[in-house]
């Protein structure tokens, strides 16, 4: 009943996914039309510097604590969410003296092109917080289709703005802000305006929150270093225009993200439900089905990417870099089995223990990138994020059995069939190019039948 419940949630979440990437990919795809390799490279750091502002200045707070406590009951659910728009109220002050430090920098090094798309960003980011609270709350009390939707409306903002302001706009980095912005004021303005229904801000329970949130934030960080470290190092050897390259070169991969988002967020919760009952079948059934399905994923994106860049790409000014987008997605593919192998720190609460973990694994992406970056130039920056990515599966999955481990036997086999037919899959895709799909049509039987083998071993 589990596994039907879990593939049903999958399914919901699965078209809202779909349904929001593809919309945010036709944005992304206005975007690159639109904007040089420079300033592609500035949207890209500003999604840098989103992430900073929502999970690491609020410690948290939003995405983390007050959706885990919502999910545990221990408390009242109306106070939990009312101490959490008290912390928003007190995370405003913090966003507003950033922003007045970055504007003066901003001034003072002549970026005076930068300073009303900046602080056009950085105001969407600030209203997402909130936002982002109200939707991890939702999935935490398991409310697919109403997340989906809720999930839909910023995407959904955005296009219409840029689809209707760029093509009048002399400037087109504002407008990009700009429809940002609006992107997300109409959800802001639900989610300040139930949050106000519910009663006045409250501060009570803010130290237990910030308690619980605080080390899974430096966990999550540096986890998200992983995913966004080879922006940063492309952003510091080769400017905002190898920033730029980079940013193309991760959202196309990001799309592998949002075949995996649905598995993961219908799996977190009825891991915990089914870890608290102690039923290791159940669990471990799920655990089968996530890495068969997140398997599957890979072959289909490493089938479509290549078609898709192209769709983005009109001009053509990032081509000669799509052979890398297959090792940039790997890093992320090869994480997220921790979801399976480190569940026994999220189970105990012991998620300050993976803080040296993943601090060594961004250490390694980090170092290790920059240096392949000076080797090889941006080729050689997503290498060390797979290397990295290895090691913090493999920390994860010694450390975290002490605390639960998955006793399903099945489930180990799976892993094992799994990983080494993605690893193979990447490989292929990347050496074999006599394979590619759309580049030799009449070679389409041979094609379908080589990856049938393959999505065959993943079972």
């Amino acid at each position: 009943m589990t596994g039907k419940r879990f593939l049903k949630t999958v399914a919901i979440y699965g078209v809202g996914q779909i349904g929001n990437k593809v919309v945010d990919l036709v944005s992304f795809t206005i975007l690159v039309g639109a904007l040089t390799q420079e300033q592609l490279g500035f949207v890209g750091t500003m999604m840098l510097l989103g992430f900073a502002l929502t999970d690491l200045a609020s410690i948290g707070l939003f995405r983390i604590a007050v959706p885990r406590f919502v999910l545990e009951k221990d408390q009242d659910r109306s106070a939990v969410l009312r101490n959490g728009l008290g912390g928003f109220c007190i995370y405003s002050f913090v966003v507003a003296f950033i922003l007045s430090l970055c504007i003066t920098g901003l001034l003072w090094f002549d970026g005076r092109n930068f300073v009303i798309p900046f602080t056009l960003y950085v105001a969407s980011f600030w209203m997402r917080a909130l936002v982002y609270m109200e939707l991890e709350v939702l999935r935490m009390e398991q409310r697919p289709v109403l997340q989906s939707l809720a999930e839909a409306v910023p995407s959904i903002l955005n296009l219409l703005s840029l689809s209707l302001l760029m093509p009048a706009s002399s400037d087109h980095l504002v407008t990009s802000g700009l429809s940002q912005f609006i992107g997300s004021a109409v959800p802001f303005l639900g989610s300040f305006g139930a949050g106000i229904r519910r009663g006045s801000p409250a501060f009570s329970l803010l130290p237990a929150l910030l308690r619980y949130s605080a080390p899974v934030v430096l966990h999550r960080s540096m986890a998200e270093v992983n995913q966004m470290g080879g922006r940063w190092i492309a952003l510091v050897l080769f400017g905002l225009q190898g920033a730029g390259i980079y940013t193309f070169l991760s959202r196309v991969a990001d799309i592998l993200k949002m075949i995996l988002a649905p598995i993961q967020k219908g799996w977190l919760p009825l891991l915990l439900r089914g870890a608290r009952e102690e039923a290791h079948k159940k669990v471990g059934n799920l655990a089968v089905i996530y890495m068969t399905l997140a398997c599957s994923g890979l072959i289909v994106f490493l089938l479509c990417h290549d078609l898709i860049a192209r769709m983005i790409d009109k001009s053509g000014a990032y081509r000669e870099y799509y052979e890398i987008i297959p090792w940039v997605a790997l890093g992320t593919w090869v994480t997220s089995y921790y979801m399976v192998f480190g569940v026994g720190f999220l189970v105990a609460k012991k998620t300050s223990q993976l803080v040296p973990l993943t601090t060594i694994a961004a250490s390694i992406n980090l170092i290790g990138g920059y240096f392949f970056a000076k080797w090889i130039g941006i080729p050689g920056i997503p290498i060390a994020a797979i290397v990295s990515s290895i090691f913090f599966v493999v920390s994860t999955l010694i450390f975290a059995r002490r605390y639960f481990r998955i006793l399903y036997r099945p489930a180990r086999y799976v892993a094992i069939a799994t990983l080494l037919a993605g690893g193979l899959g990447v490989f292929a895709r990347i050496f074999a190019k006599e394979f590619w799909l759309w580049s030799y049509p009449g070679e389409v039987i041979s094609e379908i039948s080589g990856w049938a083998g393959v999505a065959l071993l993943s079972q």
